[in-house]
């Protein structure tokens, strides 16, 4: 199952400021669909919840960041 597009519109919904989902999005190829977890780890806000930006983001939005999990969970509630 591919899930890139989609899931990108969520990040880029999630982080309208990471230019890394433009660039992810730009290297992809529904027919030989090809990633690394590196590349990942630049556009996925899911993989990101510990950076600063996306902390910066919940709190912004007032959500609960005090700790990974919450960070985590935080995350699927920016959208």
């Amino acid at each position: 199952h591919d899930y890139v597009e989609e899931s990108m519109v969520y990040a880029k919904l999630i982080d309208k400021q990471n230019p890394e989902i433009d660039r992810y999005l730009e290297k992809y190829n529904s027919d030989h669909i090809i990633s690394t977890l590196g590349d990942e780890k630049k556009a996925d806000p899911y993989i990101r919840f510990n950076e600063k930006a996306m902390v910066k983001i919940l709190d912004e939005k007032k959500l609960p960041r005090n700790t990974e999990y919450e960070r985590f969970k935080s995350i699927y509630e920016l959208y």
